[in-house]
């Protein structure tokens, strides 16, 4: 779908394809709508529109009727450092088939890049939704345990350690080790493995230990 609608300033040119909408700046002043190829596999989430005054950016989101998952917003200002952030987090879609969300940001940047995310999908069980491993954590959303630790994704981004470097501190212990074996912070690498000895009681002693 192409179209033009004068608002002032700039174009805003958006790429309605995969959850994505595209939002360059130029001089004309119009905002163009286009639809790209269709994202594989095919998605059900759709930019739909978008407006665009002094409060910031105002995307409609569009969905199935049946579709009653909440939605993640991922906005980016530059698609070259892949930096994104999450804009708006699990929305409810239930009552409708259409929702506006709006990007206060946007007024303070060049280019804005958007995507939507199922928040509901979690394909490998791991506590975190597909688009966000994708996006902002860069982890495998089909594989609970990128780094292969012992800590899935979701317990690392929650204790603050790295899911993509299975020694986080570089202590030489892996991050699942020290929680789970040393009991040791996998954050800090000056906390160093217990070591323990224990010597056989004699004479009917008896010998308690509290680790």
């Amino acid at each position: 779908m192409e179209g033009s609608q004068p608002w002032g300033g700039r174009v805003f040119l958006l790429l309605l394809g995969s959850g994505l909408a595209v939002a360059a700046a130029g001089q004309r002043p119009a905002m163009a709508l286009r639809t790209e190829s269709a994202p594989t596999p095919a998605s059900n989430l759709v930019i739909q529109a978008i407006s665009v005054d002094s409060n910031g950016a105002h995307l409609t989101i569009g969905y199935p009727e049946d579709f009653t998952n909440r939605l993640d917003i991922f906005a980016c200002s530059d698609l070259l450092t892949h930096n994104w952030t999450l804009l708006a987090s699990n929305l409810v879609t239930t009552g409708g088939q259409c929702f506006c969300c709006t990007d206060a940001s946007a007024t303070q940047a060049a280019a804005r890049f958007y995507k939507v995310g199922n928040a509901d999908l979690d394909s490998d069980g791991d506590g975190l939704p597909d688009m966000r491993e994708i996006l902002l954590y860069k982890t495998n959303p089909f594989l609970a345990d990128t780094d292969q630790d012992g800590l899935n994704d979701g317990e690392e981004i929650a204790m603050g350690t790295d899911p993509l470097n299975l020694d986080s501190d570089g202590d030489r212990l892996s991050d699942g080790d020290e929680v789970h074996v040393y009991r040791t912070d996998p954050n800090n690498p000056d906390i160093v493995a217990p070591l323990v000895s224990l010597t056989a009681p004699t004479g009917g002693a008896t010998v308690w230990w509290i680790p």
